[in-house]
């Protein structure tokens, strides 16, 4: 069984590689802190990596803040949002 480690650039190769039996390495990243050195790894990817930003004059701490009011202003409940 072959091993991919190369870019899967999309859903459709991804699918592709599976059926076909390649053994696909994936990334996981959990968290939201730097590593116990102090660098940088692929917890960055998480939802609630503290990267503030600015959407229509709300800041939002991180991703996941956004995402959850987006989801609050969809359901019309504006004491969560």
């Amino acid at each position: 069984m072959e091993r991919i480690t190369g870019n899967i650039d999309s859903r459709e190769a991804l699918v592709r590689e599976v059926r076909a039996g390649s053994r696909v390495k994936y990334l996981h990243f959990w968290g939201h802190r730097p590593l116990p050195d102090g660098r940088i790894g692929a917890s960055c990817l998480s939802q609630w990596w503290p990267a503030p930003f600015t959407v229509d004059g709300v800041t939002y701490g991180t991703a996941e803040h956004w995402m959850m009011a987006g989801k609050a202003r969809l359901f019309a409940d504006a004491e969560a949002e």
